[in-house]
């Protein structure tokens, strides 16, 4: 049986639901208008602050250079050990110049990013410039065997073309009258003994000037009469062009044969006008043709076309190739690989990793070689700028002996080149051999801002702390760009997400520009304050450096 409520049982129950409602009105009021509340009471029960009190709740003392480095009072920078600078609360610092931003992260932030950082070092920076190559016959290497003297084509000792032939060789048996009776006029002279020796040697020499060489005179004298000539190649090669067919008459001058050595040949290129600085005579390149897969083929640049094509916007590169394997035939095309090193460029020896060297450098004046200073600069009389001037070889060098004219030549001691010998007599040229690439300061491709206009890489100032850079950089050389200005050998930079660190920078504008960090100091309205106490309080870096 159930109790029955009394009516003092209702009124206790009404009371409680009472006071209950009367709380949660009274707590949304107090919520509500809680900032009218704290005015009030800010109104009524402040204590009278001074002026020289509220300057000092404006002011703070920052770094520059570091500037998580914030002090309510004056003092120097902890890490670099410079005085601080004074600025107002609440007022944007202005940045170094070539600084763009400057932003902290978290560590978590950072790890979730993936955000990884790396020294700037020196790197043996190769830049591999491609183009397409054609080969085609080595003009120092080409010879045409023409007719000295009419007659008629007896026998064509080689009779098709593409057939190899050797300095000496017949090449075709010639029928001349007039040769001939010119050999009827020596042996007749030679007979009348030296009362004609004059002009038996008259006729020698005219017959040598027609080609007939002196060992054919002698078989001539020999034998004692002549019939048919024998025309012998002038160098080792093979036929490229026949021109004549047994039975043919031929007239003086007339071409009979073309040869052409392919033991070197040339691989000519077009290279682009922004590539063209990096191309100079010396370098080494490579050759890769669909011919042969897997395989390249190593040459020297010999030769840069002194004109310039612009329609193309090119010019002409040409290349020795070594092809004592007769592998290459003149016509092929492929891919051309130029290795142009940096460090070998005059433009970037300001960023060559330092190498000791037993003898200092010495510059000297073009045109006043008397003048020899240790530094760089002007020559006193004529003002030309001073040039390196080459170190001499030393006896202990590792060298190597070239011929300029037949790059395969090469030799581990000075002496004549074999080729040219029986011609020019030519002298095989001393080069050093470099074991390995100078470093080149640079920095990782990953690391660059590209907006176009500018290029901006993110240095770590201290842990979390990031700074946007502006730099100068070279041509991009595999994964690297060398640096020509606005970083130093050890400074950390952003290798790894330093897109979204300059992202961070620009959807938040006031991170990116102000200097952020931590602070001793109660945050302080500015409305109360007089326009002479903030002017008062404004950014001051005088003291900063001094």
């Amino acid at each position: 049986m159930e109790e029955q409520m009394t009516p003092r049982m209702w009124r206790q129950l009404i009371e409680v639901r009472l006071r209950f409602v009367g709380l949660l009105v009274i707590t949304g009021l107090i919520v509500g208008c809680w900032d009218t509340i704290a005015n009030y009471w800010e109104r009524f029960f402040r204590s009278s602050a001074t002026p020289g009190n509220i300057v000092q709740e404006l002011t703070e003392f920052f770094c520059p250079m570091h500037p998580n480095i914030i002090r309510s009072q004056n003092g120097n920078c902890p890490i670099c050990g410079m005085p601080l600078s004074k600025r107002a609360k609440g007022v944007l610092a202005p940045l170094p110049p070539n600084i763009t931003g400057r932003v902290t992260i978290s560590p978590y932030q950072v790890s979730l990013a993936g955000i990884k950082t790396a020294a700037v070092s020196y790197q043996p920076l190769v830049r591999e410039i491609e183009s397409l190559g054609e080969v085609v016959f080595d003009e120092r290497k080409l010879a045409r065997v023409s007719a000295r003297y009419p007659g008629r084509i007896e026998k064509l000792l080689v009779n098709f073309v593409g057939a190899g032939v050797q300095a000496g060789e017949p090449l075709a048996q010639i029928y001349s009258p007039p040769i001939i009776t010119t050999f009827e006029e020596l042996l007749t002279n030679s007979k009348q003994g030296s009362a004609l020796g004059g002009v038996s040697e008259a006729i020698k020499k005219k017959l040598l000037y027609l080609g007939i060489t002196p060992d054919q005179i002698e078989t001539v004298l020999k034998k004692g009469g002549a019939d048919n000539l024998t025309l012998t190649s002038p160098m080792n090669g093979v036929v490229v062009k026949k021109s004549v067919i047994e039975g043919q008459y031929v007239e003086e001058g007339m071409n009979l044969f073309d040869l052409a050595n392919l033991n070197v040949v040339w691989l000519v290129c077009r290279v682009f006008e922004d590539d063209m600085p990096y191309i100079r005579i010396g370098q080494s390149a490579r050759f890769e043709t669909p011919a042969y897969p897997g395989a390249s083929f190593t040459g020297t640049v010999a030769f840069l076309d002194p004109t310039f094509e612009k329609e193309s916007r090119t010019v002409n590169v040409r290349i020795d190739l070594n092809n004592t394997a007769m592998k290459l035939k003149p016509g092929m095309f492929g891919t051309t690989i130029i290795q142009a090193v940096f460090s070998d460029f005059d433009e970037f020896r300001g960023i060559v990793q330092p190498v000791s060297s037993n003898k200092p450098d010495i510059y000297t004046c073009v045109m006043h070689p008397e003048i020899e200073q240790s530094e760089p600069g002007k020559c006193p009389k004529c003002l030309m700028k001073l040039t390196l001037k080459e170190k001499p070889v030393e006896a202990n060098e590792n060298l190597v002996y070239s011929c300029p004219m037949h790059p395969e030549v090469k030799s581990g001691k000075a002496g004549k080149c074999p080729i040219c010998k029986p011609y020019m007599d030519m002298d095989l040229e001393p080069h050093r051999l470099e074991t390995s690439a100078r470093g080149v300061l640079a920095v990782p491709e990953t690391a660059v801002i590209d907006t176009g206009t500018r290029k901006i890489v993110y240095v770590e100032q201290a842990e979390g702390i990031y700074e946007g850079r502006l730099v100068s950089l070279g041509p991009r050389a595999d994964v690297y760009y060398p640096v020509f200005s606005g970083l130093k050998a050890g400074e950390k930079i952003v290798a790894h997400g330093s897109f979204l660190i300059d992202a961070e920078t620009r959807l938040n504008p006031a991170a990116g520009a102000a200097f952020i960090g931590n602070t001793d100091l109660k945050p302080t309205t500015i409305e109360n304050l007089s326009p002479a106490s903030v002017q008062s309080a404004s950014v001051d870096l005088s003291n900063h450096g001094n």
